[in-house]
C-alpha cells in the first residue's frame, strides 16, 4: 500500500519547527547564581589622617612640657640671681668651686646650681618617650604624602633641638658649679648624638670638652678629642684652623712632645703663611728647647 506524502511532510515540518527551540535549550548558557554574601572589610585607614593625628597628640605634649621648662627656668633665674648676690667674684666661682677653695656664698650658689640642672635632666627625662613616639612615626614616612612626609621631619628635627638644648643647660650649669667631670660627660654625650658628618660644624662643642678636659687635668683626652675634630675636617681646612692647630700645640707643649709641636708649626704656618703668630711661636720654641729646625714635617698629627 502506497504511504501518503502529506503525512512524510507533517512530521518532517513538526520536527524542524521544534528544533531551534531544543537547540537553544541546549545551547544558551545558564542564568548566574546569586553571589554569596561575603562580609564586605572596612576601609583601610588613610594613613597619612593616621600620621596628622599621632603628630597631633606629640605637639600637645610638648606644649605642656613646654610649660614646665618655663617654670624651671623662673625657678632657676630667680633661685641663681639670689646666690649670685652674696659672692665677691662671680667669674672665679666655678674655678674656686671646682678647687673647694671657700668663699663667701659659694656653697649657696653651687646648690641652687646644681638644683636647677636636676630641674632641667627631669625635663630631659620627659622628653624622651615623647622623642620615641616621634621616631615611630618615620617608620611609615615613605608611604606619606610629602606635606606629612615635611611635617615628620620638621617635628622630629624640633625634638632633636630640644632634647640637645636640655643637655647643653645641664652641662651648662654643672660647668658652673666646678663639677667638671659631670659637664665633660654631659657635653661629651651631646657630641654622641650628632651624626658625624655634621661633627666638623661642632668646633664650638669639641672646645668645651677640650677645656674641661685640660681642667682636670687629662690631657690625654683633651688631645684625643682635638684630633678628632681634626680627622672630621675637609683635608683642604684641617691645618687652616689656625686656633685648632695651635690647641694641639698647646697639647703637645704639654706633654713635652715638642718635636711634633715643631712639624705642627711648619705645616700650620705653610697653610698659613701671613700668620706672624705661628712663625714667632716655632722660633720661640726653638729656642725654649735649644732644639734645631725639623725638616719633612708630617702631614698627619
Amino acid at each position: 500500500m502506497r504511504r501518503r506524502p502529506e503525512i512524510w511532510l507533517i512530521i518532517a515540518a513538526t520536527c524542524l519547527s521544534a528544533w531551534p527551540v531544543a537547540a537553544l535549550a541546549q545551547t544558551s548558557s545558564p542564568p548566574p547564581k546569586p553571589a554569596a554574601t561575603a562580609s564586605a572589610k572596612p576601609p583601610a585607614p588613610d594613613l597619612s589622617a593616621r600620621l596628622s593625628a599621632q603628630m597631633n597628640a606629640i605637639d600637645e605634649k610638648l606644649s605642656a612640657l613646654l610649660t614646665d621648662e618655663l617654670r624651671v627656668t623662673a625657678d632657676e633665674m630667680k633661685a641663681v640671681s639670689a646666690a649670685t648676690a652674696n659672692i665677691e667674684d662671680v667669674k672665679a666661682a666655678a674655678d674656686n668651686l671646682f678647687r673647694g677653695k671657700p668663699a663667701k656664698g659659694l656653697p649657696e650658689y653651687r646648690q641652687a646650681l646644681l638644683a636647677a640642672a636636676g630641674q632641667w635632666l627631669l625635663l630631659y627625662q620627659k622628653l624622651q618617650p615623647i622623642a620615641v613616639q616621634a621616631k615611630t612615626l618615620q617608620r611609615d614616612r615613605a608611604k606619606a604624602t610629602p606635606e606629612v612626609q615635611t611635617l615628620i621631619d620638621q617635628l622630629v628635627g624640633r625634638i632633636d633641638e630640644k632634647g640637645r638644648n636640655m643637655q647643653e643647660k645641664v652641662s651648662e650649669l654643672y660647668e658652673t658649679a666646678g663639677e667638671y667631670r659631670r659637664a665633660v660627660a654631659c657635653y661629651t654625650a651631646v657630641l654622641q648624638g650628632i651624626p658625624e658628618a655634621k661633627r666638623a660644624g661642632e668646633k664650638k662643642l669639641f672646645g668645651k670638652i677640650v677645656t674641661l678636659h685640660t681642667l682636670l687635668g687629662d690631657i690625654r683626652n683633651a688631645m684625643l678629642f682635638y684630633r678628632t675634630l681634626q680627622a672630621v675636617l675637609p683635608e683642604e681646612e684641617r691645618y687652616k684652623d689656625v686656633g685648632l692647630g695651635v690647641g694641639i700645640c698647646d697639647m703637645l707643649d704639654m706633654t713635652s712632645d715638642f718635636r711634633t709641636e715643631m712639624q705642627l708649626l711648619q705645616v700650620l704656618h705653610a697653610a698659613n703663611p701671613d700668620n706672624k703668630n705661628l712663625s714667632d711661636r716655632y722660633t720661640e720654641l726653638l729656642r725654649r728647647t735649644g732644639g734645631a729646625p725639623v725638616s719633612g714635617a708630617a702631614k698627619t698629627f
